[in-house]
């Protein structure tokens, strides 16, 4: 099955990069505006190859953010995936609308601070050596400075 998935994500993931680099005449920043002249069906499924190219790395991550919340923070499983849903509309809604740049905010950021929630989870977890204190400290704090960077290089 993990074969299966990932090669059907594999071909879907070609499916929509040939689409766009075949039929657009001119390759722009936000691509939409490249296609905007096509059919309705060749649009339409366009739309439907990107959207899953979005939904395959987005709930993954969604997944694990609402479990970190849910499980390491105790956050109650209502708020954890409230705030999965609703974090990409209100970024949406305060003007984050290109692409590359919500990739690279949620990669630095809720990435940043998923790793801050597990290394929070290990050190209560396990027994660790000062050294090992110290050195997930020093990662934490690494972390931190990740995603605070990201979010005033976007600003």
């Amino acid at each position: 099955a993990m074969g299966w998935g990932t090669a059907l994500s594999v071909l879907f993931y070609f499916l929509f990069i040939v689409g766009v680099l075949v039929s657009a005449q001119e390759i722009t920043p936000d691509t939409m505006s490249g296609v905007l002249n096509w059919p309705l069906w060749k649009f339409g499924f366009l739309i439907a190859l990107g959207l899953f190219a979005i939904w395959t790395s987005y709930v993954p991550i969604g997944v694990e953010i609402e479990r970190a919340l849910h499980h390491d923070l105790r956050a109650p499983r209502l708020v954890a995936q409230t705030f999965v849903f609703a974090a990409p509309l209100a970024l949406y809604a305060l003007g984050f609308r290109n692409f590359l740049d919500a990739l690279g905010l949620a990669g630095s950021v809720f990435l940043g601070l998923e790793y801050v929630l597990i290394l929070f989870a290990a050190k209560k977890a396990l027994r660790l050596s000062p050294a090992a204190r110290f050195l997930s400290l020093c990662l934490i704090a690494l972390f931190l400075f990740a995603a605070v960077y990201e979010l005033y290089s976007f600003v």
